[in-house]
């Protein structure tokens, strides 16, 4: 008989690996890649890759609830890659797979040149590992932090790439549901990269959701509603407000504070000085309800983009990579040190601000409890010749 036994205790997870299990080839009956994708090996090459083709170069670029993320590069062709490592165990203990399948399938089929690449996946006996597009500078978030806040020409530069990339998705049907800094990257040009597909969705999506992180939740994610592509255009003024201010509109210590404010319907305020056609922007972003929000389209016309989109020739990119170079490994660095990570010598990533970025992502959580204040980071204090020195692996931070 082929009826799948299935206990009274098992959980959902359980029940689709055993389902999944009878439907692929005996050889793969215990892969997850090939649960989730039973056709994916004979499609292309992405599982043929394993450990033995990539090299560490950097054990933690960064954490996440999952697992870490590493520098490597592939043996062969020498490509510096963000190597995404996800525990299988986790996985299944938070009934998270039908994320994982989702954020393959989603990330696999786009191809946009402000949309971080998944090159390869491949699995091991505890973890799936994903070969991602290497942003040499890092993340947004890690921009505003250091510079405090950025200038408006800075954060139209970065903006209008994020529209193009989310203009991009929406069109093949997909919204984004985690737009952060944290999930934006920048590379040694200064183009900018969306990554972190985990809450990705494809439209139509009649399914009630609640997920993200809360400073950039919309008010119909907030109270479980249906969500659509205007959820992301509500991120989108929380991030450009970010930007230009250096915090996120909706500030409070617990989840049911921020909450409270970003269903409250007020006018948000401005600390620092920036243009009335920048506020008006924000402003029309942040509409609460959707038929309001503006389309795409409408922000690229928008007064504010129009007018800053005028000036392109003194472009602000270098003094961007400038800021940020020193604490980021650039191919070239990497090429010349030709160093393989040893563990004797630890981690040289700032885990300061990948603990503050993992703070911020409360996702499917009602957090309750105060905030934890990070430690500040003294880097900024350092001079330049310190700097350095901490770049090339001289030094510890």
């Amino acid at each position: 008989m082929n009826k799948i036994v299935i206990k009274k205790k098992e959980d959902m997870n359980q029940k689709v690996f055993q389902q999944l299990n009878d439907q692929v080839p005996t050889q793969y009956k215990n892969q997850l890649l090939c649960q989730i994708d039973p056709q994916g090996s004979q499609r292309d090459n992405n599982y043929q890759k394993n450990e033995k083709d990539f090299q560490i170069i950097e054990q933690c670029l960064g954490s996440g609830a999952y697992g870490s993320v590493q520098l490597v590069r592939d043996v062969n062709s020498r490509i510096y890659y963000a190597r995404k490592t996800i525990s299988k165990s986790k996985l299944k203990a938070q009934e998270s797979i039908d994320n994982l399948k989702r954020e393959i399938s989603i990330q696999k089929k786009l191809c946009h040149p402000n949309i971080l690449k998944l090159c390869y996946c491949y699995e091991d006996q505890l973890s799936v590992l994903l070969i991602l597009e290497y942003a040499e500078l890092g993340s947004l978030f890690s921009l505003i932090k250091r510079k405090s806040r950025l200038q408006e020409r800075e954060a139209y530069q970065y903006f209008s790439q994020l529209l193009s990339g989310l203009e991009y998705m929406h069109k093949m049907n997909i919204v984004h549901r985690d737009i952060k800094p944290e999930n934006l990257l920048i590379t040694k040009s200064g183009e900018l990269k969306i990554g972190d597909f985990g809450w990705a969705t494809q439209m139509p999506n009649y399914h009630k959701a609640f997920c993200g992180t809360t400073e950039y939740m919309s008010p119909e994610m907030i109270q479980s509603q249906i969500t659509d592509y205007k959820t992301d255009i509500w991120s989108l003024g929380v991030l450009l407000y970010e930007m230009v201010q250096g915090k996120t509109p909706f500030q409070g210590m617990t989840f049911l504070e921020k909450s409270q404010k970003i269903l409250s319907r007020k006018e948000v305020e401005f600390e620092f000085d920036v243009s009335d056609e920048c506020k008006s922007l924000i402003n029309s972003l942040l509409q609460h309800s959707i038929h309001c929000r503006p389309s795409i389209d409408k922000i690229k016309n928008h007064q504010w983009m129009l007018s800053q989109g005028q000036d392109r020739k003194g472009s602000i990119r270098s003094s961007s990579m400038i800021s940020i170079k020193s604490t980021h490994y650039t191919s070239e660095v990497l090429e010349s040190q030709s160093k393989i990570y040893n563990p004797q010598f630890g981690q040289k990533s700032s885990i300061q601000e990948w603990e503050a970025m993992k703070f911020r992502s409360l996702q499917f959580q009602f957090q309750r409890q105060q905030d934890q204040q990070q430690p500040q980071n003294n880097y900024q204090n350092k001079g330049f010749l310190t700097k350095a020195l901490i770049a090339l692996g001289c030094i510890n931070r």
